[in-house]
């Protein structure tokens, strides 16, 4: 997935502050506001990444939604994957890839972090899976929420206690 050029697609509430804001322009982040100022020109600009061959990272937007309640965590970056893959009639070949992190506390000052990056979840694959973009990119969304609920890195309370005693 990281072969090509990664592009960063954030919220504004996450770049508070001026400096903030011109180091995610210097970097070449894709700004939008969650409240849908800008938002179509940054779903315009993302797509035109998608289908230049790189690589667009978005992130969550909340918490993991409970059992059976809408995934609305990945509504946002559902809708967009699946909008660009219709809207190139399937043939982007996206692909969307959960990445789960372990991040020790901040007080320990961890030297590492554990990163594991799932399976593709493949957008043009949900296009079959309802009457319309709203629900195809729910089917989506619930996808990588479900994925997101493993356990992947398989850690016990007891293998995060050693982990981090072996970063000290």
């Amino acid at each position: 997935a990281f072969e090509r050029e990664v592009i960063c697609l954030l919220d504004r509430q996450f770049i508070s502050g001026t400096f903030r804001a011109l180091a995610a322009r210097f970097l070449g982040m894709i700004t939008f506001d969650a409240e849908g100022v800008g938002f179509r020109r940054a779903m315009e600009r993302s797509q035109a990444v998608l289908r230049g061959g790189q690589t667009l990272l978005v992130f969550a937007s909340s918490p993991l939604a409970k059992p059976g309640e809408p995934a609305l965590s990945f509504a946002r970056p559902a809708s967009m994957a699946i909008q660009a893959e219709a809207q190139s009639s399937g043939e982007l070949w996206m692909e969307v890839f959960p990445l789960h992190l372990f991040l020790p506390a901040p007080q320990l000052s961890p030297n590492e972090v554990l990163i594991y990056l799932d399976a593709p979840l493949i957008p043009r694959e949900y296009l079959a899976r309802g009457k319309n973009l709203t629900e195809q990119a729910n089917a989506l969304a619930a996808a990588a929420e479900e994925s997101c609920r493993q356990n992947v890195l398989r850690l016990q309370p007891e293998d995060v206690r050693l982990f981090l005693t072996d970063l000290e």
